[in-house]
């Protein structure tokens, strides 16, 4: 699966928001997380921590199959 890093928590929060806008919050007992569907069917996903990053994590599906998952940078960068 794809995946995207940002610098801070403060950081993805902005973008889940900025994401979710306008989506409808839905209740997935498959999904440890706040899920949100958009208008399109897209599912954007916000779970607290994930199995690769002890920070919050989003998960991303579009209905056409495509995946993308967004979440902090905790080793740093190659340019620091």
């Amino acid at each position: 699966m794809p995946t995207r890093e940002v610098w801070s928590t403060e950081e993805l929060a902005e973008i889940y928001r900025a994401l979710t806008e306008g989506g409808v919050r839905q209740d997935r007992p498959d999904y440890i997380g706040t899920a949100v569907i958009l208008s399109d069917k897209t599912f954007v996903g916000w779970r607290t921590k994930s199995a690769t990053s002890p920070e919050p994590t989003i998960d991303m599906r579009s209905v056409t199959g495509g995946r993308l998952k967004i979440h902090v940078n905790t080793e740093g960068w190659d340019d620091e």
